[in-house]
């Protein structure tokens, strides 16, 4: 049985909603494989109904497609797909940025120095991007925007599906060098208070993290 460790679930479907959606993003299911929801069923304890539910949960956040036979699968991203992804993410990042600075806290701050500090050491390609996603998390959370947090985490998880691509993206000391100099430019727009500033850096990180990435897929 799959672990659940020790987060609380009001609701069966949310909890296997989030086991699923782990097992996505974690890249345990690959793109294009098909979910058995009877496995699935009996691996974490539970009936066929609340896998059904968060099928149609996670379809709705694009993490699965459901094929015209009703089989649920880990949709296969394409190039097209990716670019969409990461222009829709910078525009809402940017716009999580522009509204964070004027909200954010001294804590929140304090807590973006150390996870910057945190990702100059040397960290596997796994502990950067845990650290990565909570950088820009603290960011978007400070925005005080629920409904743009949602769009943008469900947007985030999307895109992990294509982590693969992130993860060797991140192997490269120039990458990390440059994704470092941009939370840093952006870092300062938030401490100096500069909306507009913040929101153009985050954007322009964003676009150019997807710009590496694209130059290294084949065609």
């Amino acid at each position: 049985m799959i672990s659940d460790q020790t987060i609380t679930f009001q609701t069966r479907e949310e909890y296997v909603a989030a086991q699923l959606r782990r097992l996505i993003i974690e890249g345990r299911i690959a793109p294009g494989e098909p979910i058995d929801q009877s496995s699935l069923a009996e691996q974490l304890g539970v009936s066929r109904s609340p896998v059904r539910d968060a099928v149609r949960r996670l379809a709705a956040e694009g993490l699965l497609c459901i094929n015209p036979h009703k089989q649920a699968y880990v949709p296969v991203l394409t190039r097209s797909d990716m670019a969409e992804i990461y222009r829709i993410l910078a525009a809402l990042e940017g716009l999580a940025a522009f509204l964070a600075v004027r909200k954010m806290r001294a804590q929140d701050l304090q807590t973006l120095h150390v996870l910057h500090r945190q990702m100059e050491g040397d960290l596997t390609p796994d502990e950067w991007v845990a650290l990565n996603v909570r950088f820009h998390g603290t960011i978007c959370d400070s925005a005080d925007s629920p409904r743009l947090f949602s769009i943008i985490e469900n947007l985030r998880a999307l895109r992990q599906v294509a982590s693969p691509y992130a993860r060797e993206y991140i192997t490269r000391a120039e990458n990390r060098k440059k994704a470092l100099e941009s939370h840093r430019k952006i870092l300062e727009a938030c401490e100096n208070r500069e909306p507009a500033l913040a929101q153009q850096e985050s954007e322009r990180h964003l676009l150019e993290t997807w710009q590496e990435i694209e130059s290294t897929l084949q065609d």
